[in-house]
């Protein structure tokens, strides 16, 4: 399928911020908060993505772009552009994924014992005001700042994992990521360890569908 997404909005002083969970997700949700527009004034938004699959190989891609503008807390006037994209190769040992052409996505396999096999790649790049930059990067934890504020924040992550179907309601994952942070004061530390800009995780989940 090819599929386009373009999104125009008037917020009226809403709060819009740049952030990313370089695809791990925690018990206290940390993420990174790259810009952080308390008055927004204009928010817009364009997607193109295309998927295609034969038998059990898949392949989804997407690239977005985004801008948004308003002015800051002490009103200032302050700009955000993220633009965007992730490339992601699975296969299925034993079956394919059906796709409902309705809502424009594939369910879940409909063999019992079905194994997933995936990799995915995904990028992006944030361009904001300094005036537009969080003081402090993580939204929970004091000490993670930019490097550079007249610079760009880029950011990349690689997952791998496999997905397994016992039946076609339960899916248990077992995922693996790798990634990179530019811009990152690494200088800096946190409880006497130093601030990194890269990392790993492994993570399992187990999910039911009712």
């Amino acid at each position: 399928h090819l599929g386009i997404n373009y999104y125009d909005a008037n917020p009226d002083s809403s709060r819009a911020r740049a952030r990313n969970r370089m695809g791990i997700r925690s018990d206290n949700d940390d993420r990174l908060t790259f810009a952080d527009i308390d008055n927004t004034q204009s928010d817009t938004e364009w997607v193109l993505e295309t998927a295609v699959q034969f038998e059990g190989l898949r392949f989804q891609t997407e690239y977005f772009q985004r801008d948004f503008s308003g002015e800051d807390d002490s009103g200032q006037d302050s700009s955000v552009n993220l633009n965007g994209y992730y490339g992601q190769l699975s296969y299925l040992l034993n079956g394919s994924r059906e796709y409902n052409k309705s809502s424009g996505k594939w369910g879940k396999p409909s063999q019992i014992g079905a194994i997933e096999l995936f990799a995915r790649y995904e990028s992006s790049t944030i361009d904001a005001d300094e005036n537009a930059i969080s003081d402090d990067l993580n939204n929970n934890v004091d000490g993670i700042f930019v490097e550079d504020a007249t610079n760009n924040f880029k950011t990349d992550a690689w997952v791998v994992g496999v997905n397994y179907f016992p039946v076609p309601a339960i899916r248990m994952s077992l995922n693996y990521v790798e990634y990179q942070v530019d811009n990152i004061d690494t200088s800096s530390s946190i409880d006497n360890e130093s601030v990194t800009d890269n990392g790993k995780a492994i993570m399992g989940r187990l999910q039911y569908s009712f």
